[in-house]
């Protein structure tokens, strides 16, 4: 079985840079708890070893993000999380002095800055993203006059000469296009403000541009990551049998006996340790004996 590795793989600049703050403030705040409110990266693997080093993890699943927020002191210390937050968070923050370090991804941020720079003139701004992912309910929270579009099935009820479009950052081309074709049916003209993750943008380039006798994909990450389900879609939408796989243990449950070529690629929020492990495991498993 010959193995192809998509490149590139391990974390993106985003991912590194939240990773970073939040394990600089635990060496400069020595025997202080630091709290992350919502995971810095959609990977267990990564969430568990964070909380490992002593992290507190304030899970969105247990209790909203505002209301965890609400329930920190005075001194206390929380790394807003790569994928955004809502503004109001600042303000509690400040107002129950609470050191907060915002981790959001810079192109999450430009996104956001331009979002409220045009949408007070006028023009009609939609927002295409997945429904609940806290990048995109952060974004229409901080920018209420903009219109969500969801990727999923994209539907527009207005129309007219002009509207902008931002796009979630880790969205496919796919799902971009698809929004960016019904607006064109609803307006004359439609401009595109949107800061797209470059990290996640080479990886979807990187498995369309495979070669046409591979026959099947693996994209470890996780199933609560955006960006590693879309590489999966996109390898199912060229025509490849596409798995998602959180770490190398996963793998054994693949048929790999049925595949002469695969693909290995790795969301942008994989751990580069289980992008070792898994690329090692398929190597086991292609060398003679």
């Amino acid at each position: 079985m010959e193995i192809i590795v998509v490149e590139p793989h391990g974390y993106c600049a985003g991912v590194c840079r939240a990773l970073a703050l939040a394990k600089k403030a635990k060496a400069e705040n020595p025997g202080k708890r630091i709290f992350l409110l919502g995971a810095p990266v959609h990977n267990e693997i990564a969430t568990k070893v964070l909380e490992n080093e002593g992290f507190v993890l304030l899970d969105e699943r247990e209790l909203p993000l505002e209301t965890h927020l609400r329930t920190l002191s005075r001194g206390d210390i929380v790394v807003f999380s790569a994928h955004g937050h809502p503004e109001v968070y600042d303000r509690i923050a400040q107002e129950n002095g609470i050191l907060a370090i915002d981790a959001t991804c810079p192109f999450v941020d430009a996104n956001r800055h331009k979002g409220k720079e045009v949408v007070s003139g006028g023009i009609p701004l939609f927002y295409v993203g997945t429904r609940g992912h806290l990048e995109a309910e952060s974004f229409l929270k901080n920018v209420p006059d903009s219109i969500f579009i969801d990727a999923r099935s994209p539907e527009v009820k207005l129309g007219g000469a002009k509207a902008f479009l931002i796009a979630q950052t880790t969205l496919s081309d796919t799902e971009v296009e698809l929004a960016l074709t019904v607006l064109k049916s609803h307006f004359a003209q439609v401009e595109i403000l949107s800061a797209r993750c470059g990290a996640t943008e080479i990886r979807q380039k990187a498995i369309r541009a495979l070669p046409r006798d591979c026959e099947a994909l693996i994209v470890l990450g996780s199933s609560a990551s955006n960006n590693s389900r879309k590489l999966a879609e996109i390898g199912e939408e060229i025509g490849l049998d596409s798995y998602l796989a959180l770490d190398a243990g996963s793998l054994r449950a693949i048929p790999f006996e049925k595949y002469e070529k695969i693909a290995l690629a790795a969301g942008a929020s994989t751990p580069p340790e289980c992008f070792k492990e898994a690329l090692a495991y398929l190597r086991s498993l292609s060398s003679p004996l």
